[in-house]
């Protein structure tokens, strides 16, 4: 098929397609759980766009800034702040889908129209019916940005190889620095990046001129910026934020006796476990050790006549998977990164393969059918879009203004930002990472408490002092563990004491996305108010 036929048919089935990719993704943002991990962006984008209090300075924050600036942004469309940044989310993961199906559409425009097609289809159905990418693009939280701008600047440093261009690998560089200040563990990739950029995989005499690594790093050092600057104006409180803590959750979890991916072989054997072993992801692995021995290992293969596309996607991959492993606990969502420069990575390997276009369209079409076929409660799922109102965020903003219809002027004391953010209430900037730098203020020293902003259960009560709260919000840590091994559920605890000791009237109040519970909303009695 070629000429205006081919091009219509290409454009109406590639929307198709993308439409179908764009449902399921939206329709998993819609749908799964709120995770505690979600508040402190949220929150911190509110703080930082409504109030502009800085991270780091102002309140404490646990990653790099550049997703919080975005959410500061986000922020000013709508009350709806959590529907806003999912609805990104969605938009970051569909973006990725389609840059993996250009991708294999420009990489196989010489097989024909239908297998490249369906090879097309059959690597941004890899991504998008990957548990993986379902389960972390439908959050709030700092995967799918750092990914998406990551492939992007693959995409650009693939260009600057061939043209050589100053600006292309400064733009290489820039995408990959916005995409490692919105998460550390993104920074693993710039190693092969730059190597790339040195032309290492070329015979000396081909390589370009050093000054194109010079022009990525300085792009990645601006990328780098706004994470710099905040870092300037609080050091101490950066370098707590983004090295101590991570310390501190590490022993949090060891206190708790948690044992998975607490060290290499745990976090190997987690991997294999709750990632590999999958049937969709291994699936996708069997095709590409398949792949790999045919075009690498096996004699007489292409081996170190390999494309560039091949090494900067596989290196890549590589290198993000070792960032998955280098926080502890590892969990699972951090392994997604690695994902879509695996399947680049397939797609370019298979280009090497050069089967016939028979063999190859019969390929995409059983390996498609079997995606389909693993994830079809995914699928079946899209019936949801039809119902907003049952779509978590919307019931999350529903919950929110619940609360501030129950409550008076003044901020809402909560582990859960998001909520009382969603009824257009105050909170407390400390307490802006919701449970995460809760639960490990009992094992800091007042002295490193006051340093970092971090306020424990024991100063609460003078923290509350000069501006108490108009309500206090319990019920959302009740299934999650607490200070210690013996007091699951306890995180909320010290909370509910403050509300008790200061007269505060308790209420329940029916919660929407809380599987059946209830929560309690303390509220402060007026002077001169009786109790009711």
């Amino acid at each position: 098929m070629s000429g205006p036929r081919a091009k219509f048919w290409s454009a109406a089935l590639s929307l198709l397609v993308l439409g179908a990719a764009g449902g399921l993704v939206l329709v998993q943002a819609m749908r799964e759980p709120l995770s505690h991990d979600e508040h402190q962006f949220i929150a911190s984008g509110w703080l930082l766009g409504a109030q502009g209090l800085l991270p780091y300075r102002d309140f404490p924050f646990h990653h790099l800034p550049n997703l919080a600036l975005v959410y500061a942004v986000l922020g000013r469309i709508s009350p709806a702040v959590l529907l806003n940044a999912r609805l990104l989310s969605a938009a970051f993961g569909l973006g990725t889908a389609v840059l993996i199906f250009a991708y294999a559409r420009r990489e196989l425009r010489d097989l024909g129209f239908w297998p490249g097609w369906c090879v097309a289809v059959a690597a941004a159905a890899s991504l998008v019916l990957s548990p993986l990418f379902q389960y972390t693009n439908g959050r709030a939280w700092n995967h799918a940005l750092p990914t998406l701008l990551t492939l992007a600047a693959l995409w650009v440093q693939l260009a600057a190889r061939r043209s050589d261009r100053p600006m292309s690998w400064l733009a290489s560089g820039s995408l990959l620095g916005i995409a490692a200040g919105a998460r550390a563990s993104t920074l693993t990739a710039i190693l092969p990046f730059a190597l790339f950029a040195l032309g290492v995989d070329r015979p000396p005499g081909e390589r370009p001129a050093r000054r194109s690594l010079g022009y990525f790093l300085a792009g990645t050092l601006a990328g780098l910026a706004p994470a710099v600057v905040l870092a300037g104006f609080a050091p101490r409180h950066f370098v707590y934020g983004n090295l101590i803590y991570p310390l501190q959750n590490a022993q949090y979890r060891q206190l708790l006796l948690h044992e998975d991916a607490m060290n290499l072989p745990a976090k190997l054997a987690y991997f294999v476990d709750q990632v590999l072993l999958d049937p969709p992801h291994l699936l996708l692995a069997a095709a590409g050790l398949w792949l790999i021995w045919k075009t690498l290992l096996r004699p007489g293969g292409a081996g170190g006549r390999c494309s560039p596309e091949i090494w900067l996607s596989l290196g890549t991959a590589a290198a993000l998977w070792v960032g998955a492993l280098i926080p502890t606990p590892s969990w699972y969502q951090y392994f997604y990164a690695p994902l879509p420069f695996g399947i680049l990575a397939l797609v370019s390997l298979l280009c090497r393969t050069a089967p016939g276009p028979r063999p190859m369209l019969a390929a995409a079409v059983i390996f498609t059918v079997a995606l389909v076929a693993l994830r079809a409660e995914i699928i079946g799922q899209l019936g949801l879009l039809a119902r907003p109102a049952d779509w978590l965020p919307i019931r999350v903003h529903r919950l929110g203004v619940a609360v501030a219809e129950e409550v008076s002027a003044g901020p809402v004391l909560a582990l859960a930002p998001i909520v009382p953010l969603e009824g257009g209430l105050k909170i407390y900037p400390e307490f802006a990472t919701g449970s995460l730098t809760w639960r490990v203020s009992p094992s800091m020293a007042a002295g490193p408490r006051r340093v970092y902003g971090v306020v424990s259960p024991e100063d609460l009560p003078a923290y509350l002092e000069a501006e108490p709260p108009a309500a206090v919000l319990v019920g959302f840590e009740i299934d999650n563990e607490g200070f210690s091994l013996d007091d699951p559920g306890g995180l909320e605890i010290p909370l509910e004491a403050y509300a008790r000791e200061h007269g505060y009237q308790r209420t329940s109040l029916e919660c929407p996305v809380c599987a059946g519970k209830m929560l309690k909303v303390w509220e402060r009695i007026p002077e001169g108010e009786p109790a009711g």
